[in-house]
C-alpha cells in the first residue's frame, strides 16, 4: 500500500464513521506516523509504507474511529504556544481557559511589584496548563498546582518538566476535603481553577469524544457547582487581603456561581466571555 492509499483509506474510515474534522485528523495521525508533513506529502504519495508502520497507523485511525480524542492518540496538545502531554485520565486542555488566563495575567501585572514573590494558588490542576502559563508569565512567583489524581498527576509532572517551570510544586489534596492542607499558608495573591462544572445528570448526553475523558474531571455534582462551593466557602481563607479568584464556568453558570462569589464576600466581581461570546470566568476580588 503506497502512502496516498493509506491516508485516502483512513480518511474513508473516519468520515464513514461521523468524525467531525476527519480530513484533518486523519492527516494528524498520518504526520504522526510517518513524520512526514503536508507540505512533503505529494512526494511520498506512490512510496510504499513498510508493514509494521502501516498497521500501526491504521490501529490509531482505528481509536479514531472508535471517538478516542486525537489529542489521547497523539499523546499530546497545544494551549497558549506551548505542548503539553496529555493521555488518558487526564482532561484535554481547551483554548476557552486562555480567557482565565489572561485574566489572571492582567491582574498579576498590577500586583507584581518585582519587590516580593507572587503566590498563586491553582486547583483542580489537571495537565497544568494554568498553573505552567502563569509560572511562565511571571518569573518570580511561586505556584502551587493542587491535583488530586494519580493519573492526572503524572502529566502534570511531566508537562512542569517538558516546560522546563522551576517556580511550580505540587500538592496532592482532595479539593472537596473538608480537610485543609496545613502546610498552606493564608498569602496567596490569587486562587485560580478550572473545576469540573457540569451536572451529573448531563454526562451522558455529552459528545463520545468527551465521554472518553474522565468523568471525575468533568462531573461537578447534581447541579455543577460542588467544587465552586466548596472552593469558594474553604479555601478562599488562603487568599490575603487584596487578592483574588478567577475560575472558569460552563456558559449558563455565570448567575449561580456570581451569587457563591457575593454569597462569600468577594467584590467588584466580573464576568469574562470566550471567544464564542459565551460566559466562560468569573472574577472576584477578596
Amino acid at each position: 500500500m503506497t502512502h496516498r492509499e493509506a491516508y485516502i483509506k483512513a480518511k474513508e474510515l473516519l468520515r464513514n464513521n461521523a468524525i467531525d474534522n476527519y480530513t484533518f485528523d486523519t492527516f494528524c495521525i498520518f504526520e504522526h506516523c510517518f513524520n512526514i508533513s503536508r507540505r512533503d506529502f505529494p512526494l511520498y504519495y506512490y512510496s510504499e509504507v513498510p508493514e509494521n508502520l502501516c498497521n500501526n497507523f491504521f490501529n490509531l485511525v482505528e481509536k479514531r474511529k472508535n471517538h478516542i480524542p486525537l489529542q489521547y492518540i497523539l499523546g499530546h496538545c497545544d494551549f497558549m504556544e506551548r505542548r503539553y502531554f496529555v493521555g488518558e485520565g487526564v482532561l484535554i486542555p481547551r483554548s476557552d481557559t486562555e480567557v482565565l488566563v489572561k485574566r489572571s495575567t492582567d491582574f498579576l501585572k498590577k500586583t507584581d511589584t518585582k519587590k516580593e514573590k507572587i503566590k498563586i494558588l491553582d486547583l483542580c490542576s489537571g495537565t497544568g496548563i494554568i498553573a505552567i502559563s502563569l509560572a511562565k508569565n511571571f518569573k518570580n512567583s511561586e505556584v502551587l498546582a493542587v491535583e488530586f489524581y494519580d493519573e492526572a498527576l503524572e502529566y502534570l509532572q511531566k508537562n512542569i518538566e517538558h516546560n522546563k517551570v522551576g517556580n511550580v510544586e505540587i500538592l496532592k489534596w482532595d479539593v472537596l476535603s473538608e480537610d485543609l492542607p496545613r502546610i498552606i499558608e493564608n498569602n496567596f495573591d490569587l486562587i485560580v481553577s478550572n473545576p469540573p462544572y457540569i451536572e451529573t445528570s448531563e454526562i451522558n448526553s455529552l459528545q463520545e469524544e468527551v465521554k472518553k475523558e474522565p468523568i471525575v474531571a468533568l462531573n461537578g455534582g447534581h447541579d455543577g457547582l460542588d467544587f465552586y462551593k466548596k472552593i469558594l466557602e474553604n479555601w478562599k481563607i488562603f487568599l490575603k487581603k487584596g487578592g483574588a479568584m478567577c475560575m472558569e464556568i460552563g456558559f449558563n453558570q455565570s448567575p449561580d456561581v456570581t451569587k457563591l462569589f457575593k454569597t462569600n464576600g468577594f467584590k467588584d466581581i466580573e464576568i469574562i466571555k470566550d471567544y464564542n461570546d459565551l460566559d466562560r470566568v468569573v472574577f472576584g476580588a477578596n
